[in-house]
């Protein structure tokens, strides 16, 4: 605190007549701000001086007791059943409880960090990359398959085809695993629906890529006589459907080297079937 503040609160507190306005001007503060203190100083002596927490009285939308303590018993639970015990699983396990709100995956981790059960480590949290897309629909397709398993404990493959500038999902192929015949069957599908496009990115899975074995696999043969003669270019880097990321750090546009599949003039007109497309998709929605 201001030594000089305090002198002059403890003057005018004490009745002595100062100019507030110039000691308030000179000294950057508001005549409110002094007449606070002051008020302060009558009522509580030194200790009004003290700077006091701004923290408000009262938080409605904060967690309830009863919330904190049921997010707490279903990590010891999920624990103890040899299961992840995470903020996702926490929110699944209470959501098929039913007995409290179930909070978002953030508010369950700040709970869990409030409580003491993790430790935050923000050296882990993941590089900022810079996002990029291609400029014009059906410029590029990424291709990725995702194992899933069923109720019964059956193993699955979907396949998923996106399209990097509107990020619109141009097939979805359940497959029995990874192979080349079910990923050529899933483009042949998306070709049905939206039209051949100019470049395919895959990553280095045995279905999509020979390049570590010096060799061509099916998919890339038959994507070569498809319309070119050169095989599919592969990513050691599975592009994620939320958002494209540049592990090369190349640009907006096109990226060299990829395989040619279809033919640029028919740009335009595929780009306005997809974004009717999607925008159909968002109405209905």
């Amino acid at each position: 605190m201001d030594p000089d503040l305090v002198a002059a609160v403890a003057a005018v507190a004490g009745g002595d007549k100062i100019n507030v306005s110039g000691f308030c001007a000179e000294h950057k503060i508001s005549r409110t701000v002094f007449y606070k203190y002051v008020n302060r100083f009558r009522q509580e002596g030194a200790a009004g001086f003290i700077r006091r927490s701004s923290a408000p009285h009262r938080r409605p939308t904060a967690s309830s007791a009863r919330v904190r303590e049921a997010v707490v018993r279903a990590r010891k639970q999920l624990a103890e059943e040899g299961r992840d015990n995470g903020a996702i699983s926490i929110g699944w396990r209470l959501e098929e409880l039913g007995e409290v709100w179930v909070p978002s995956r953030a508010t369950i981790h700040r709970i869990l960090v409030d409580e003491g059960h993790v430790t935050p480590q923000p050296r882990k949290r993941p590089r900022t990359r810079r996002r990029f897309e291609y400029t014009e629909a059906n410029g590029l397709w990424q291709v990725d398959g995702m194992e899933f398993y069923l109720a019964g404990g059956e193993k699955v493959c979907i396949l998923q085809i996106l399209d990097d500038h509107s990020r619109l999902d141009v097939g979805t192929y359940a497959a029995s695993s990874q192979n080349g015949d079910e990923a050529w069957a899933a483009l042949q599908q998306a070709f049905a629906g939206y039209g051949v496009p100019v470049k395919v990115l895959t990553d280095n899975g045995l279905a999509f890529s020979g390049k570590h074995r010096g060799s061509m696999v099916d998919l890339e043969r038959r994507l070569a006589d498809w319309t070119c003669s050169t095989p599919p270019t592969s990513s050691t880097t599975t592009t994620p459907v939320n958002g494209s990321t540049d592990p090369a750090g190349t640009s907006a546009s096109p990226a060299e080297g990829h395989t040619r599949v279809g033919d640029a003039e028919g740009d335009d007109a595929f780009a306005e079937s997809l974004i009717d497309h999607q925008h159909a998709a968002v109405a209905r929605a």
